[in-house]
């Protein structure tokens, strides 16, 4: 079964060709942003390039052939669905299997995504991987944000790289959130800087550790917790730069420490000036 669903009028599926070397994903992101613009959605670029570099990373690193990337258009969103010739499956590792080396590209694929999964191709073998992601102006999406915030949890490992993956997650749910431009920035930058905050508390990497992050999304707004399971060495101060930057950025931030762990939970809502 295909991952694929209806089709919104007046936008086409958009497919490319793609050699399996390290360009691959650059010239899939690039395709994916061309395609949404032309369909007039250039705001979805963000997550759905995340996904279709992951996709076609993975399409490049484990099948090693030439893999067809495809955008389809749905009613409440797009698919991303990815050829490649290889019958292996991907799969899901858990979060202690995850590092920056490897198993952190299906992590993302699942919080971004509705739903994702590996159909296998009836013609030539290999299998089609595919994620469907729900946008926030389609109305199916409206009306679930109205129902109830939506919580997604990161479990990352202890590692300053996975900063990118926070500050990505941050900007893909302030978009679903209704945010601006400039209000979506300020976030990402807020979620960078909270980030390298705990991270700071101790750089060496504690065996078993690692950093949580809490997003609820609701509509205009978007709360972010993030907690390290590690004592404070260098909490925030009066005249701590990077702590006076997260209190312009988000209009609620707290620090919190205890004997074992520590985090800071903020808020950034949609139009506000902190």
């Amino acid at each position: 079964m295909s991952g694929s669903g209806g089709l919104a009028t007046g936008r086409q599926v958009s497919e490319a060709v793609l050699v399996p070397d390290a360009d691959a994903p650059r010239a899939a992101r690039d395709f994916a942003a061309l395609t949404l613009r032309r369909w007039g959605v250039p705001q979805w670029g963000e997550p759905v390039g995340l996904v279709v570099s992951e996709l076609v990373t993975n399409a490049v690193r484990h099948a090693r052939t030439p893999a067809t990337l495809r955008l389809i258009p749905a009613e409440a969103g797009v698919v991303v669905e990815v050829d490649d010739a290889a019958d292996g499956v991907p799969r899901l590792l858990p979060p202690a299997g995850r590092s920056s080396a490897g198993g952190l590209g299906l992590a993302i694929v699942d919080r971004l995504a509705e739903a994702w999964g590996t159909t296998p191709r009836a013609a030539g073998g290999g299998k089609t991987v595919w994620a469907r992601l729900r946008m926030p102006d389609a109305p199916a999406w409206r009306e679930a944000e109205r129902a109830a915030d939506d919580q997604i949890v990161l479990e990352l490992p202890w590692d300053k790289d996975m900063v990118g993956m926070v500050r990505s997650a941050a900007g893909h749910l302030a978009v679903r959130a209704g945010f601006e431009r400039r209000d979506l920035e300020d976030l990402r930058l807020a979620a960078d800087e909270i980030y390298s905050l705990l991270y700071a508390q101790r750089p060496d990497r504690p065996a078993g550790t690692g950093i949580s992050c809490r997003f609820v999304v609701g509509p205009g707004r978007v709360g972010l917790e993030m907690t390290a399971p590690v004592a404070a060495r260098r909490p925030p101060g009066v005249d701590d730069f990077g702590w006076h930057l997260l209190q312009a950025l988000v209009d609620e931030i707290e620090w919190r420490a205890g004997d074992r762990s520590c985090g800071v939970r903020a808020e950034k809502r949609k139009g506000t000036q902190a």
